[in-house]
């Protein structure tokens, strides 16, 4: 199978990652009425199934704002859409700010540090509503895409294009419900398990 649509989603988005003024149109409205939730670690991000893919049991969103803020994350909605998330270091304190945006369709996320250096961009692109394709470039030009193929309203194949492995990757999906319970691949026959749920 083709990976010329993953080639050139992932072009476009280096691009942007290396134009200063796409950078700087991040922009934060703060009169707007967000939905505000905790969570001890990563528990969320645009692309779909980004911190399972990576290995990471995504962190569970708090009922409350804890009061030690060590190492722990700010996640705004505005109506169920991801728009902004803060995260707090081993100290306590601020130190990096991930903001969301929409251009030509396509929804980003770029994170900074309390210096205003890029560690990333993220990207994805929506047919019919459902996310379709997303890309994941860092700062050190790392990059990982992944085209979705959905069956009945859920995820159960990515197809993967990235910089550390070789391309054309396929992922399966399996769910407990609705909820993910492991991604893997074929290796000659020897099921991968890059992610469980119970591990």
């Amino acid at each position: 199978m083709s990976h010329d649509d993953l080639i050139a989603f992932k072009n476009l988005t280096l691009e942007h990652l290396e134009n200063n003024d796409f950078q700087k149109a991040f922009s934060f409205n703060t009169n707007l009425d967000y939905k505000v939730s905790w969570s001890k670690g990563p528990a969320c991000s645009i692309i779909p199934l980004d911190l399972e893919m990576s290995g990471v049991k995504p962190a569970e969103l708090l009922a409350h704002e804890p009061k030690n803020k060590k190492n722990v994350h700010k996640n705004y909605f505005l109506d169920n859409t991801l728009t902004r998330v803060e995260s707090f270091d081993r100290m306590g304190l601020l130190s990096e700010i991930e903001s969301t945006k929409t251009d030509s369709g396509i929804r980003y996320s770029i994170r900074k540090n309390n210096f205003g250096e890029v560690n990333w961009l993220k990207a994805v692109e929506f047919e019919k509503g459902l996310p379709i394709r997303a890309c994941r470039i860092d700062s050190d030009s790392e990059f990982w895409s992944y085209r979705y193929k959905w069956e009945n309203m859920k995820i159960v194949e990515i197809t993967t294009f990235s910089s550390n492995s070789i391309p054309g990757i396929r992922l399966f999906v399996d769910y407990s419900g609705d909820a993910v319970n492991s991604i893997f691949f074929d290796n000659k026959g020897s099921k991968i398990v890059i992610y469980n749920k119970n591990d």
